[in-house]
């Protein structure tokens, strides 16, 4: 699977670059798609077939998810260090506005997909209903 932001996207919308300095590319671009699975698998209910997003909310989410999982491969304590609580807190907002996209309280910038078991309900002819009871 290829990742949605690119390392310059993670720099910017992640971490910093200069935070990025110590760790390998390989170790970013594996964060990036690591990221984005997690960021799709909210997604696929809504927008199963998915192409490029371009969403800058979307963005910004798996760029913070993918910060996150860069930072705890080296070990951080969200306790302990205010930009590592930042980290934290930026992971789980990013988390909580993919589960609202999810939810259709947010939305991106896309087409949604009418899941396939519904379309018959919502495309039938006339209307559905129980036969007349005479009341």
């Amino acid at each position: 699977m290829s990742a949605d932001i690119t390392r310059a996207e993670l720099a910017s919308l992640g971490l910093r670059a200069a935070a990025l300095t110590g760790i390998s590319t390989g170790d970013q671009d594996a964060a990036c798609e690591s990221a984005t699975a997690t960021a799709r698998s909210y997604l696929r209910a809504r927008y199963p077939a998915a192409g490029t997003i371009a969403d800058p909310g979307y963005k910004q989410a798996v760029a913070r998810i993918a910060a996150h999982e860069l930072l705890s491969t080296r070990g951080f304590d969200p306790s302990g260090s205010r930009s590592d609580e930042a980290v934290q807190l930026n992971r789980d907002a990013a988390v909580k506005w993919l589960r609202d996209v999810s939810n259709g309280i947010a939305h991106l910038d896309l087409t949604e997909t009418v899941a396939e078991t519904f379309a018959p309900t919502l495309g039938g002819d006339g209307i559905l209903s129980d036969p007349p009871r005479g009341w």
